[in-house]
């Protein structure tokens, strides 16, 4: 080879590994980026829908899409562009209502294998495949207008400050006037 074929073949290297993404390493936890937003992986609409992944460390993501909720292949894979914070994103822009997708992350070189996310709103079969919905869809008659009973007619004045006062009781409801009932051996839950 001569001197200019190895100087170009030189500068075609160092621009292609320079153009290629740096892994992030990380040397704790407390330096990993916080996902800040709304943690919805999956925003439908007619003519588009949305995907997020949480996924810091990963190389690389791919969104699987799938006509049922087990079974068969995906019939399309698309790549995912990294965003801020350690988020991956896609967006298709077809009708996916009624489809079915996973994500399969690769990191330190492996591909880890489809999962729906942690954050699917609705699943296929054995959960193993998250499913495309509109969930203003899912919605009884009546939902938007729908409002709780009032508490008023509570007989008991500590259930109305339930949620600050159940967090902090060892067993959920129980006034804090009341003993738990310790089992006596019998099995009959009765006060030693």
């Amino acid at each position: 080879m001569k001197l200019n074929d190895l100087v170009i073949i030189g500068v075609a290297a160092t621009t292609v590994v320079s153009c290629a993404p740096s892994k992030k390493e990380y040397a704790s936890y407390e330096l990993y980026p916080v996902r800040t937003g709304s943690l919805t992986e999956m925003e439908y609409a007619p003519d588009a829908t949305r995907f997020t992944l949480w996924s810091p460390t990963a190389d690389e993501v791919r969104l699987m899409l799938y006509d049922a909720g087990d079974g068969g292949h995906a019939y399309e894979t698309v790549a995912m562009s990294p965003a801020e914070n350690g988020t991956w994103t896609a967006k298709v822009e077809q009708d996916l209502k009624g489809k079915f997708y996973t994500f399969n992350v690769k990191i330190d070189g492996k591909w880890l294998g489809d999962t729906p996310g942690i954050n699917a709103q609705a699943v296929g079969v054995n959960g193993k495949r998250a499913a495309v919905i509109d969930m203003r869809e899912t919605d009884p008659e009546g939902w938007a207008e729908d409002k709780r009973p009032p508490l008023a007619s509570c007989r008991c004045d500590y259930l109305r400050s339930a949620p600050s006062r159940l967090l902090h009781r060892p067993v959920f409801g129980y006034p804090p006037q009341r003993q738990v009932p310790r089992d006596d051996g019998n099995g009959n839950g009765q006060p030693r």
